[in-house]
Formats: C-alpha cells, sequence, structure tokens
C-alpha cells in the first residue's frame, strides 16, 4: 500500500475532526467506510475477525447506527458497555476473556453512569471482544480500520472493515 494512500485516509480522518457541522461529519465517516469495502478480502462479517489487529488502527465506527467520533477500540468497548448496562445487565458477570471490568474507579477507563471501569485493551483482543459483544447482546456495530505501515501488521497499509448487524 503507498504511502499517499495512507496519507489519504489521514486526510478523511482529518476532515471528520475538522467538519463544520455533524451532517459533513457523517458524510466523511459514510466514505471511510464505502472506501473500507472496496476490498472484499477484507470485509470481516457476523463474528469473522482477521486473523491480527495487533497494529491495526480504528478509523470509523458506528454502534446502533449512532456515529462515533474519535473513534478507537476502546471507546468502542466502552460504548458497548454502556449499551449493555443500559439493557440491565450486569456488566461485572460478562465472563469475557480479557475484559476486565471493576466496579468503581479501580481501572484506567471510567464506564460513564455506571459507577465502574475497564482495564484498556490491547488491539489484539478489542475485536474478538467487539464481535462477542455485539452477537450475544445484539449491537450493531461498523467499524472500519487500517493496518499500519509496520513489516510486523499482517496486511500492511490495507484498509478492513468489521460488521456485526443483528435482527
Amino acid at each position: 500500500m503507498s504511502n499517499e494512500f495512507v496519507d489519504a485516509i489521514k486526510r478523511m480522518r482529518g476532515a471528520i475532526a475538522s467538519a463544520p457541522n455533524e451532517e459533513s461529519k457523517k458524510d466523511s465517516i459514510d466514505s471511510l467506510f464505502e472506501f473500507a469495502e472496496l476490498n472484499e478480502k477484507f470485509v470481516f462479517k457476523q463474528g469473522k475477525l482477521p486473523s491480527e489487529l495487533t497494529h491495526a488502527n480504528m478509523i470509523a465506527l458506528k454502534i446502533n447506527d449512532e456515529y462515533v467520533y474519535s473513534a478507537n477500540w476502546n471507546k468502542c468497548v466502552t460504548i458497548m458497555l454502556i449499551e449493555i448496562a443500559k439493557g440491565g445487565k450486569d456488566i461485572l458477570s460478562l465472563n469475557e476473556k480479557h475484559l476486565n471490568v471493576a466496579q468503581g474507579k479501580y481501572y484506567k477507563i471510567d464506564i460513564p453512569d455506571t459507577n465502574k471501569s475497564f482495564q484498556g485493551l490491547s488491539r489484539k483482543y478489542a475485536g474478538p471482544i467487539i464481535t462477542n459483544l455485539a452477537i450475544r447482546f445484539k449491537i450493531n456495530v461498523e467499524l472500519a480500520f487500517i493496518w499500519e505501515m509496520n513489516k510486523k501488521a499482517v496486511h500492511g497499509g490495507k484498509l478492513g472493515k468489521i460488521v456485526v448487524t443483528n435482527p
């Protein structure tokens, strides 16, 4: 993948951050999602995941059709935990491997409106946790990511997309 492509993605992310209004932000995010759809090899649906996300950065996110700005893996998990808690489920008893949730401000990342917190996740574990939670709790998730231009990244510079939709 060329540096021009990576620069174009960075400019698109910058357009989201500096968009003058909500509609422009949504249009920019939708453009990233469309861009991510171009290579079907890297579109993962209904719980399927790439072999490795360690060197992948989230660049666009929608949860239950709500656009999320300045998206990252931990922000996605935080929003999902809030949704699960609103649904009446005790998020302390989720039993998700590598997802540590505690009462109060014990961990680094506060979960608003719940008096709970969770330990931040590495990108390696965030993808599986996001898809598992989305399927278990019927949360629709659409996210686009890009693998870093890094020789350790499985698909350096490639754009990917993860989609979980529930009936």
